[in-house]
């Protein structure tokens, strides 16, 4: 219930850094990007069996956060530092069940926003946040550099 609205606001209000120049390739690569990035953070858990232990006890706020992560970085990581504050206040208002007007029936039913275990803070835009893999909690990108 979150990729059609957020990819369909990339193309129509934020102006992006790399296009193909055909708006539905551009939204379906995107979703791909999605998947790929997707299943490059999952790889390490699951080649892992002390690290998948571990992860199976929070699955859910794994799952939630690495796709959090991932959305962010191939739906709208390519997109300006203007858009980027843009798409920042539009994710969160969707991720909190209210899409801006003409986003709630995007490809068909806007789906039930359902409380997150651990959304991104407030604070700071969405892109100056990771999902620290050790402690299970974002983080901000700048504390990762000592």
């Amino acid at each position: 219930w979150l990729v059609p609205p957020c990819t369909r606001f990339v193309v129509k209000e934020c102006r992006s850094m790399l296009s193909v120049g055909i708006p539905m390739t551009d939204e379906v690569t995107r979703v791909r990007a999605l998947m790929t990035q997707m299943e490059t953070l999952m790889f390490p858990i699951l080649a892992d069996e002390t690290k998948a232990a571990e992860v199976g006890k929070r699955v859910q706020l794994w799952v939630e956060n690495l796709f959090v992560f991932s959305l962010v970085w191939s739906v709208a990581g390519v997109i300006d530092g203007a858009s980027r504050t843009k798409f920042d206040a539009f994710f969160r208002d969707v991720a909190a069940g209210k899409p801006p007007d003409g986003y709630a029936d995007v490809d068909g039913v806007f789906g039930v926003a359902t409380p997150w275990l651990a959304f991104l803070p407030a604070g700071a835009t969405c892109y100056e946040y990771v999902f620290n893999q050790n402690n299970h909690k974002w983080q901000l990108w700048m504390e990762t550099i000592t």
